[in-house]
Parts: structure tokens; sequence; C-alpha cells
């Protein structure tokens, strides 16, 4: 995970912990829930890394983290080369400008009394950016023309837009305090399959015309294999594999990666019938006693205690 050059985002030793009762009884002590253990990253400027795991692994809540929505517990998280775990409120205000978030169900993000032109102008409102409105209406409708949509929509309200539309429209926010980083947790998961390689290559576009960098949290393997430059893949709170994207389908050397992946479909029902198909074992214990990751090869980073296990050379 040691690069070259400077990380645009780096995390270390990252946990997040929860207190909760066990069995859900109010009059049981609370015990501490680590949603995420001891977790380490980076992404480099204008690099797409993939967060993959099951559901409940995790992934959200090192978005959150990331962003500062869900504070963490203990670890350290540098952007642009600055600390930003532990900053007061003002400070936090202004290094939020610089990382966004476009969350999952995007009506669930809409304010649906608030005209869609009002939401995206919203973060320039509080950040006191372009106090003049004639200026923040222009902007947005550049923004709302940037992301696919006809700028004469800003009046409309959400429940007057499909899925997708909406979608667009959290994006367009999302861009419009010219972030260097976003974060994408699960964007397609809620959009029609027709749906989703639009706004995917959107993201790619956007990418590549506003120099972005993304963490993209999702399920679907095969959009990540499309977008990410890498992959890191996480079980029960911690990463186990780390790679470029292309090393990590073509060798997956950790047991839970190998699972991951065998369970991508083939869009040929002759091959997908052929395929041996490798599943879960419900006796085995996919998780890592040790958080430390080893570089197995140039940028392919695994679990330390699964080198010793298998017998994986370094």
């Amino acid at each position: 995970m040691n690069t070259q050059s400077a990380p645009l985002l780096s995390a270390r030793n990252l946990v997040k912990t929860f207190p909760v009762r066990r069995g859900g009884y109010a009059w049981r002590p609370k015990v501490e829930f680590r949603a995420v253990d001891d977790v380490s990253f980076d992404i480099e400027a204008g690099r797409t890394l993939g967060l993959v795991g099951e559901s409940g692994s995790g992934k959200s809540t090192i978005g959150r983290a990331i962003t500062l929505l869900v504070p963490p517990s203990s670890g350290s998280i540098r952007f642009e080369g600055e600390e930003i775990t532990g900053l007061n409120a003002t400070k936090q205000r202004s290094v939020r400008r610089r990382f966004q978030m476009v969350f999952q169900d995007p009506y669930a993000s809409l304010n649906p009394r608030m005209r869609v032109g009002e939401f995206v102008a919203e973060p320039l409102v509080i950040h006191g950016l372009m106090p003049q409105r004639n200026e923040r209406n222009e902007f947005v409708a550049e923004l709302f023309t940037k992301v696919g949509l006809d700028p004469r929509f800003v009046d409309r309200f959400p429940h007057q837009f499909s899925g997708g539309q909406q979608q667009r429209i959290c994006i367009a926010r999302a861009i419009s305090l010219k972030p260097s980083l976003i974060i994408a947790d699960e964007p397609i998961s809620a959009l029609d399959v027709s749906i989703q390689a639009q706004v995917v290559n959107l993201l790619q576009d956007l990418q590549t015309e506003l120099d972005l960098t993304y963490l993209f949290i999702s399920h679907d393997l095969n959009m990540v294999r499309h977008i990410c430059h890498g992959v890191a893949v996480l079980y029960r709170g911690r990463i186990v594999e780390i790679a470029p994207t292309t090393e990590l389908f073509q060798n997956p050397l950790h047991p839970y990666t190998q699972v991951l992946l065998s369970a991508i479909s083939v869009p040929d029902p002759i091959v997908e019938r052929a395929r041996q198909h490798i599943l879960m074992d419900p006796t085995m214990d996919y998780g890592e006693p040790d958080s430390r990751l080893v570089e197995v090869s140039s940028g392919h980073w695994l679990a330390a205690a699964r080198c010793e296990t298998d017998g994986v050379t370094t």
C-alpha cells in the first residue's frame, strides 16, 4: 500500500466501534461491536479503489468514517496530506468541501419539499460561495448539463424524476463544490440494470473531466472490474486482500476473495452450466486473527496470517 508519491487519501489502523446490547435486551450491559477493525489503505489521486464484501462487512461504515459522518473510534485518516481526524467543527466544514458522498438510495438523499435546483445549490449557500442568486442559478444549470439533465428541470421536485435522474441530481450536488474525492456508496444498486451502465459511464466521464478520485463501494463485481483501478476485499470489518483490479480477478489468493469472484455470473448459459463454483464452507473461518497485510507481489497485498497458512511467498 505504500506508493512512490503521497496518496490523496491514506487510512491507517481505522477502527469504528458501536455500543450494542446482546440480544437487544435493555437490561443487559452494552458491549462494543467492531464494525471496522484496523483497516489501512491508500487511494492515489485520479484513481478509483473498489471496496467489496458481503452485507454487514463494514463497507459503508468505512465510507462514512472517511467523510467524518461517523467519526472513527481510532486510527488516522490523512487527506491531501492533512490529518482530518479530531478536527473541530469549523475545520471539519472547511475540509468537507474537498470530499463528498453519493449514497445508495437517491430518493432518500433528496429533500422532497425542495426543488432540485435549490437542492444542488444548497452546498454553495452553506459554504458561502456564489452569493448572487443569478450566478448560482447559472452554475446549477451548467451542472445539470454536465450530468446529462435538461437545465429546465431545476424547478421540479424529486418525485417528478426517475431513479436514474435522481441519482444524476445527487451527483450534480456532489460535484458542486469541486471536490477532490467522492465516496460512492453503492450508487447504482437501487437503479434498473439498463440505467446502471449510464450512471457508471457518467462517473467515469466526470473523473476524467474533473480529475476526481473515487472510493467505489459495491456488491456488483462486474461493475467493480469495469470502473476500478484497484480492489480491496473486506470481511467482517477487516481487509483480507487488496490488489490492482486485473491482478485480483486473475489471481485471487484469499479463500474469501475466491468465493466472491466465483459468484460472478457469466452471460452465457452453456459456459455458466459448466463452471465449477467455489461455495462458502460454513465450517471454515474466513476471518484473520492478524490485520496486517503483506505484499506478496507488486501492489498485491494479502492478510499476513493467510500468507503463513497457505505458504505464499513474499
